[in-house]
């Protein structure tokens, strides 16, 4: 994900110094009650009326921030995702043709739509929402530390037994994230080779069997669905109820601290607002670390290998000056022979025509000659040099 966020290196400081100003701005809000919560202790309406104006002003100001914040945030994740969908992309043109052709158009559309919507999800936008609730957590330890320094070592103890805990959850959160994965690239590739053989059910008069296959898979990828959703409800169930433990130890500590005259009375309605801001973000921001590593699988499923299959050997330099010839070519198809010993010399130049029945060879023959076929064995010569020693682009100019 790094490599994705790095090609966009302005845009992404200015979400996050963005996202910095914003969680400044709510951590005030927060300080801000005291003040009128003073004032109203001290029965002084004009000064509670001066603070009101003042919050509400704040608030106006993060809510317009916000907006704007939001639609450059997503600019930013549409590019990214943009990016995700051509690197896809070329991790598909980088096969050859039979490789290519191993893996099946849902599995493809899979990549592009559910992996891809899935990353978009459950890692770019918990990343921002990762970061915007880090540095909310820090401006709210900061202000509850200012009132007074015992809030600090409660802040620290409190947010590492929310931290480490949930670490627990990250193994099955990242099982149960690749095993949807999975179940969304077999569901569309049922359905596709269900929809696509539709006329065959259609004239056998089968299409009882269609649903049935159809249900099959539908029930299939709704226990996968509903597996996902235990564990992840786990996870967040586990970290919500820590983070509801350790406001209520805010609240004790913040209790003592008003009765022995320690803060003011008016601190009690913004520590209890700043406490729930940083362990409600702390709860989000274990729940979003788990949800980014368990997108990991996803990241690397996506990556390009180095060198194409099509690569391999492309160095090599040939012309077509003479001929292109056939030697003991021997291909087979689910185990029927295609070609044995087949044996053939085209001069360049010459015009020559393919005929025969239906499934003799014709079309096989030219998906060797184009190199979309590679898995034959025997010789297929242009002048001196082996058709698999050529990458695509090469043996595509001297055809």
């Amino acid at each position: 994900m790094s490599k994705l966020l790095k090609k966009h290196p302005y845009l992404l400081l200015i979400n996050v110094a963005w996202l910095i100003i914003n969680a400044a701005l709510s951590t005030l809000t927060s300080v801000l009650l005291t003040f009128s919560t003073n004032a109203i202790f001290s029965k002084n309406m004009r000064q509670l009326l001066f603070w009101i104006v003042i919050n509400l002003s704040i608030w106006a100001i993060l809510l317009i921030s916000d907006y704007f914040q939001t639609v450059f945030l997503e600019k930013f994740i549409q590019k990214i995702m943009v990016d995700i969908r051509m690197t896809i992309s070329a991790q598909i043109t980088q096969k050859s043709y039979s490789n290519f052709h191993k893996t099946t158009t849902g599995e493809y559309l899979s990549e592009y739509i559910n992996d891809a919507g899935n990353i978009e999800a459950n890692s770019l936008r918990k990343l921002f929402s990762l970061i915007s609730h880090g540095v909310l957590i820090i401006f709210a330890t900061v202000a509850l530390t200012i009132y007074h320094w015992l809030f600090l070592p409660v802040i620290i103890i409190l947010s590492l037994l929310m931290m480490l805990l949930p670490n627990r959850l990250a193994r099955p959160m990242s099982q149960a994230t690749k095993d949807l994965s999975d179940g969304n690239a077999k569901l569309s590739n049922h359905l596709t080779n269900y929809l696509n053989g539709f006329d065959v059910f259609f004239n056998f008069n089968r299409l009882p069997i269609y649903r049935r296959l159809v249900t099959q898979a539908a029930q299939n990828y709704a226990r996968i669905k509903v597996d996902y959703t235990k564990t992840n409800a786990r996870t967040t169930n586990t970290i919500g109820g820590l983070s509801i433990f350790c406001q209520v130890m805010v609240d004790i500590v913040t209790s003592i601290l008003a009765i022995t005259a320690r803060i003011p009375l008016g601190a009690i309605s913004s520590t209890g607002n700043i406490a729930a801001t940083i362990f409600n973000s702390l709860s989000s921001f274990s729940n979003e670390f788990v949800q980014i590593k368990a997108t990991k699988p996803l990241f690397e499923k996506i990556q390009p290998d180095v060198l194409a299959d099509d690569q391999v050997n492309g160095n090599i330099e040939a012309t077509f000056n003479h001929s292109l010839t056939i030697k003991n070519l021997n291909y087979t198809i689910d185990g029927n022979n295609i070609f044995n010993h087949f044996n053939l010399k085209l001069n360049k130049g010459g015009k020559y025509a393919l005929v025969g029945k239906s499934g003799v060879g014709k079309s096989t023959l030219l998906k060797i000659l184009s190199g979309q076929i590679t898995d034959y064995t025997g010789q297929v010569l242009i002048d001196d040099i082996e058709l698999k020693q050529l990458n695509q682009n090469k043996l595509v100019s001297l055809l």
